[in-house]
């Protein structure tokens, strides 16, 4: 989902402002980057209800932190050159004292599909 609100509100920005941030002929792109913070630790769940379905369900499992820096400029219209991104700040996940990885218990009929990912993985 970060990715998907990093891109729409780059073009958004580009169809406003047609010098929002243009590319100068260098790639990747050094100058411009969005930054984007994670601080929830995830894990997934699954139920199974015969004749209805599988029902995923994400849960908070810890607190943790991430931050993604992804250069970018724009080439064109429509055209986002993206450079490689870059994690930093990252904290494992922790409960309280507790370091990743953390024991959570699924919604009452459900179970666990893995271990509790940290904060970077939602990035």
């Amino acid at each position: 989902m970060s990715l998907f609100a990093q891109r729409r509100s780059i073009l958004f920005n580009a169809q406003i402002n047609e010098n929002f941030y243009p590319c100068d002929g260098v790639n990747p792109p050094t100058t411009y980057s969005v930054v984007t913070q994670e601080s929830n630790c995830t894990m997934f769940c699954q139920k199974i209800v015969p004749g209805t379905g599988i029902f995923i369900t994400e849960i908070a499992c810890g607190v943790g932190c991430c931050t993604r820096k992804t250069p970018f400029c724009i080439n064109g219209p429509n055209e986002i050159v993206f450079g490689s991104p870059i994690f930093e700040n990252t904290v494992p996940c922790s409960n309280n004292s507790t370091i990743w990885p953390i024991s959570i218990t699924c919604p009452q009929g459900s179970s666990p599909l893995e271990i509790c990912n940290p904060a970077c993985s939602k990035l």
